[in-house]
């Protein structure tokens, strides 16, 4: 008797007894698939699917409705191909957004687009350091006028009004007449 640890010498018995264990675990997953309306090509999409770009997931979503009437196969070149389209069409937008800003050569254009992400990352950073900034001017701001507090006497406001701030909060007075 065979272990999984020790194959057998005779290679040739080794393959078919290897084959009749794999043969009925291929064919339940055929019928399972059948039965699903599941095809190989789909599953192994759908595993695959975090590695594709937001584009190309919607794409699948949506093609998924047209999958039930075509085959698998049939399936992968429509979607493939309206995902090529869809490339081409960003790519001539490009080349014509080169063309209108003069650029006349590919290593012209490439030119333009690593000193166009270099702006881009330096106005991020930029944005981001005044944010920051933004962000520390106003905390200094509040605390400052959390601990700035108007002391008032009430010599100094007989028959005036005054405000009186302490933190956020206003009160009104009104001086009390005092006599001794």
């Amino acid at each position: 008797m065979e272990t999984v640890f020790a194959p057998s010498t005779n290679i040739k018995n080794r393959s078919k007894h290897h084959y009749y264990i794999i043969m009925p675990l291929v064919e339940a997953l055929l019928m399972l698939t059948k039965k699903q309306h599941i095809t190989f090509i789909n599953c192994y999409i759908i595993g695959r699917e975090r590695l594709l770009s937001n584009e190309e997931q919607s794409v699948r979503v949506l093609m998924r409705r047209f999958a039930r009437f075509l085959d698998a196969e049939t399936t992968e070149k429509l979607i493939q191909s309206f995902l090529n389209e869809k490339r081409l069409i960003k790519r001539i937008k490009c080349l014509q957004t080169y063309h209108c800003l003069g650029i006349k050569t590919l290593a012209g254009g490439e030119l333009y687009e690593r000193l166009r992400e270099k702006r881009e990352k330096t106005r991020e950073r930029m944005k981001a350091s005044l944010d920051l900034i933004i962000k520390n001017n106003k905390s200094i701001a509040s605390t400052e006028q959390q601990n700035a507090t108007i002391s008032c006497t009430n010599t100094e406001l007989q028959g005036q009004q005054a405000m009186c701030s302490t933190g956020k909060t206003k009160y009104s007075l009104t001086p009390l007449n005092i006599t001794y």
